[in-house]
C-alpha cells in the first residue's frame, strides 16, 4: 500500500530542490527560442523592407500664341526647344517671321513663347515678354519688369539687378551679374543664352 508522504517530508524537499533549476533551464529554453526568431527576422523572414517612393516628374507647360497654326498651352519634356513647341503648335502660319527667333532656346515651364507676324514686333508686356521671344534682354537698359521676364528672375532679382547698375556702375560683361546680391552661378547659366550687355 503505498504511502503518503507528509507536507515537508523528504519527498517535499526534492521537489523544493528542483524547482528553481527546472524555472532557469525554462528561462533559459523560451530565451533561446526568441533569440533564434530575432535572428530569422533579421535574415530576412518577416521583415518588411519599405522602398522610397518614386519622386512625381513635373508636368512642364508653356504657352505658344502669336502667328502659329494652334495657338495654346503645350505639355513639354525637360530639355526641349522653342522648335519642339512650334512643332507642337502645327507650325507657322504663312505670314510668321521667324526670322528672329532663337529656335534653340530651351523652353521654361510656365513660359510665354509668341511668334510675330512679318513687321510685327512681339509685344514685350506679355508673361514671359523678349526673353521668350526669342530676343535678347541688354542688363544695362532693360527695365525691372523686363528683367523679370527672364528665367528665375522675380521682382527682387529684377530690382537687385537695376541697383546695382546704378550703384556700382553698368556690366562690362554678362557674367558680372554674378556680383549682384542673390545671383548665383545657377541664376547665370539659367538667364545667359537671354541677356547681352551693351
Amino acid at each position: 500500500m503505498a504511502r503518503e508522504t507528509p507536507e515537508g517530508g523528504p519527498g517535499a524537499q526534492g521537489i523544493d530542490r528542483w524547482m528553481p533549476l527546472a524555472l532557469a533551464l525554462l528561462f533559459m529554453l523560451a530565451l533561446a527560442g526568441g533569440i533564434a526568431l530575432l535572428v530569422q527576422r533579421g535574415n530576412g523572414g518577416g521583415v518588411e523592407v519599405s522602398l522610397p517612393e518614386a519622386t512625381p516628374t513635373p508636368t512642364l507647360q508653356a504657352y505658344m500664341a502669336g502667328a502659329v497654326s494652334r495657338p495654346g498651352v503645350y505639355t513639354f519634356s525637360d530639355g526641349d526647344r522653342l522648335v519642339d513647341l512650334l512643332r507642337m503648335a502645327g507650325g507657322p502660319v504663312d505670314d510668321a517671321d521667324t526670322a528672329g527667333l532663337n529656335m534653340a532656346l530651351r523652353l521654361r515651364d510656365e513660359g510665354h513663347y509668341y511668334v510675330p507676324t512679318a513687321g510685327e514686333t512681339p509685344p514685350v508686356t506679355s508673361p514671359g515678354g523678349p526673353a521668350a521671344s526669342g530676343d535678347v534682354i541688354d542688363l544695362n537698359a532693360a527695365t525691372p519688369q523686363e528683367l523679370e521676364t527672364l528665367p528665375g528672375i522675380g521682382a527682387v532679382k529684377a530690382k537687385a539687378i537695376v541697383d546695382h547698375r546704378e550703384t556700382v556702375g553698368r556690366f562690362a560683361t554678362v557674367e558680372e551679374v554674378l556680383q549682384v546680391a542673390g545671383i548665383g552661378p545657377a541664376t547665370l547659366n539659367g538667364i545667359k543664352d537671354h541677356v547681352t550687355v551693351r
